[in-house]
């Protein structure tokens, strides 16, 4: 009986295909608070369009590991209406000229006014497409309830990502793992810990271009720095 689903995980279960898993978010998507799918290595981009489409309640969401995801459908996934609307006025703006073809995507309204809930908890391991346009989006629709973030491998990140969680996440995020993130200096890295108030946890094994700029620098000495052989 799945009447009451609220939270499903199948993390790890590598046999489990899109026949299986799409039909069960199609029906119960509405109802999950949380969801967790990383390293089911045979779901693709079919199933994050599905999550998009059906879940809008979502408090847990962790799509680790999986393989093929593009930016442009991790941001169809995280897309913050309000955000993108600024986006298209900018876009509009740089034209210098609107052609007749303005509701061409107006078939999406609904889809693009909602979202996929108001997470507190997100992991995104080694998903090599995240962006830090893509973190803008996640950062703008649920910055003020993130708690938990993972982004571990998820090279194309720079320092923008870190300011933008600084900005959006600094009243509610607790632990972060950045692990193999290289692209975050020392300055910025000490500037989101700073600004994080609640941060407790900051995982970072793999960062070699953190130094004592950062280590000694921080004024957060409640927190715990994981990472680098060594624990801070």
């Amino acid at each position: 009986e799945l009447s009451q689903l609220t939270h499903l995980s199948l993390i790890g279960l590598q046999n489990m295909t899109e026949i299986s898993i799409i039909p069960i978010i199609e029906k119960y998507g509405n109802q999950l608070k949380s969801l967790r799918i990383g390293s089911c290595l045979q779901l693709t981009y079919q199933t994050l369009t599905q999550i998009r489409r059906s879940c809008h309640q979502l408090e847990e969401l962790d799509i680790s590991q999986l393989p093929d995801i593009s930016t442009d459908i991790l941001l169809g996934l995280f897309l913050c209406p309000m955000l993108q609307k600024e986006e298209s006025n900018i876009n509009l703006n740089d034209n210098n000229e609107v052609d007749n073809d303005g509701d061409d995507d107006g078939g999406d309204d609904d889809e693009v006014d909602t979202i996929i809930g108001k997470l507190h908890t997100l992991r995104l391991t080694g998903l090599q497409n995240v962006t830090d346009q893509v973190m803008h989006h996640i950062a703008a629709s649920c910055g003020n309830t993130l708690q938990h973030l993972g982004v571990s491998g998820c090279n194309k990140l720079t320092s923008r990502s870190a300011i933008l969680l600084s900005c959006y996440c600094n009243q509610s995020l607790i632990t972060l793992d950045l692990s193999f993130v290289r692209s975050i200096c020392n300055k910025t890295m000490t500037y989101l810990v700073n600004h994080c108030l609640l941060l407790q946890s900051l995982s970072i094994w793999g960062c070699t271009q953190l130094g004592n700029e950062f280590f000694t620098n921080h004024e957060n000495m409640d927190l715990l720095v994981i990472g680098n052989n060594r624990m801070y």
